[in-house]
């Protein structure tokens, strides 16, 4: 999924380490609260870690322009119908 996020953006992107990030939030904010950290920011900084940065792919930045070409050119004729299908 990430490898999909840095195409699609045409950038890389550092995810955390954390696998369980809205958990993880909830115990930085519950930790702060508490008093085991006097902000977010220090809570952050003592305790996210991040993963190597993925770098997005030629390939995959191809493939997504193409296919967000095709997109561009169908939205149009179909717009009616897709807020339709919305309802």
């Amino acid at each position: 999924m990430q490898e999909i996020v840095a195409g699609v953006l045409k950038r890389p992107i550092t995810p955390l380490r954390t696998v369980e990030q809205s958990a993880l939030g909830a115990a930085l904010l519950a930790a702060v609260g508490a008093g085991f950290y006097p902000d977010l920011t220090t809570a952050c900084r003592a305790v996210v870690a991040y993963a190597p940065p993925i770098e997005p792919r030629a390939a995959d930045i191809a493939h997504y322009d193409a296919a967000y070409a095709v997109y561009r050119t169908l939205y149009p004729r179909l717009r009616d119908t897709m807020h339709a299908l919305r309802q």
